[in-house]
């Protein structure tokens, strides 16, 4: 799809291109004053298709596109019905190439990792292993086996309903099984990779702290803490970046980290692991003080497992950075709410969790290469 930024001036009458894609900028006889139309106001006599406006919102400076259908649509200010919803005016590969174009826009802005100096250590293993109780306890306990045993349960075999839709040569594959309710994409992704030089209980550390959250997960614009419970549990309120054309989600979560034991991890406990594993787990729901009605709510349900495993030769159980790494197990099922076609929200997913992975493992290697190893 042909993409156009900025102001410009565009011809009167449009015509429709059901088979072509023009460039605007090119029509001759052009004019200007197009622009109540662009941003939303209505009042453009030009013979636009343009829908009565409620909700004008221009962004990202102004970004148009113009279908294979001949509706011109603008980032943000040209109606609601040219956007996510059961009314959108847009097919469903217009909706996946306008998403993909804002991606692919959102990525070649992403800034390299930088840190600040006074990002946390991990705190002591006592403090979380003996948080006291709080009203959410006997949830997270139910959860937690619940998770485990999802964890466990067969996905490289045809008959599990898994099936690998991400590979590369960094030992990252992602897994997906298909699953839709109410005619909503809740996919469950399961992802397998390792993090080299970390432990996992630094990775888990990491993954739970909404302190450096910005620092590595590019989808969320804002994240802050409504309600601590404990030193290992808290309820976390995350708004996550708009995509245009899709709508802004927001989503709420109990999160919890801690150790299995031996017993817990069973058949989940790997040959060359170092002690306990460490365990994350994202429980959705709503709190009142994180309610905003502007935003589509989504569901999220994630676990986190990091298993510490030896690489190569050790002498003397001497760990250093170079003789260890993380085994880390993810899996996560949203449930995006809202209106975005199945399609768009499977291809997405594709793509964004293995960029989100890798980010994650940047950032990891990054944070604790001048700190001392906490196993």
């Amino acid at each position: 799809m042909k993409r156009f930024r900025g102001r410009f001036s565009l011809k009167r009458s449009i015509p429709k291109c059901g088979s072509s894609k023009r460039d605007l900028s090119n029509h001759s006889n052009a004019v200007n004053g197009c622009e109540d139309a662009l941003f939303g106001n209505n009042n453009c006599n030009g013979g636009l298709r343009v829908p009565e406006v409620t909700h004008p919102d221009p962004t990202n400076g102004g970004q148009v596109l113009l279908t294979p259908s001949g509706v011109i649509l603008c980032n943000g200010g040209i109606g609601p019905d040219v956007f996510e919803g059961p009314h959108s005016k847009l097919k469903e590969d217009e909706f996946f190439d306008a998403m993909e174009s804002a991606l692919d826009a959102e990525s070649e802005n992403e800034e390299e990792i930088t840190l600040e100096d006074d990002i946390s250590l991990p705190k002591p293993s006592s403090e979380i292993q003996n948080a006291p109780k709080h009203r959410f306890s006997k949830l997270l306990e139910d959860e937690t086996k619940i998770r485990i045993q999802t964890l466990s349960e067969p996905y490289e075999d045809i008959e599990s309903g898994w099936y690998l839709v991400y590979e590369d040569d960094e030992a990252l594959k992602v897994y997906r099984k298909e699953i839709e309710i109410d005619g909503i994409v809740c996919d469950p992704l399961r992802a397998t990779h390792r993090i080299d030089g970390v432990s996992g209980r630094e990775v888990c550390h990491y993954f739970f702290d909404k302190d450096v959250r910005l620092d590595w997960e590019v989808s969320v614009e804002k994240v802050k803490v409504v309600e601590k419970l404990a030193e290992n549990a808290n309820i976390q309120h995350q708004y996550h970046k708009r995509i245009w054309p899709s709508s802004q989600r927001d989503s709420c979560f109990l999160s919890h980290i801690r150790t299995l034991s031996k017993e817990e991890e069973g058949s989940l406990r790997m040959d060359k692991q170092i002690g306990n594993a460490w365990f994350v787990m994202n429980h959705s729901l709503d709190h009142p003080d994180a309610m905003d009605g502007r935003c589509v709510r989504a569901k999220i349900t994630a676990s986190m497992l990091c298993q510490t495993i030896t690489i190569g030769e050790v002498k003397k159980k001497k760990y250093t950075r170079e003789n260890i790494g993380c085994q880390l197990t993810y899996v996560c099922q949203v449930n995006p709410g809202g209106w975005a076609p199945p399609s768009v929200v499977r291809q997405v997913s594709k793509r964004e969790y293995p960029k989100f992975l890798r980010k994650f493992s940047e950032f990891m290697q990054a944070v604790t290469k001048e700190k001392p190893l906490l196993l």
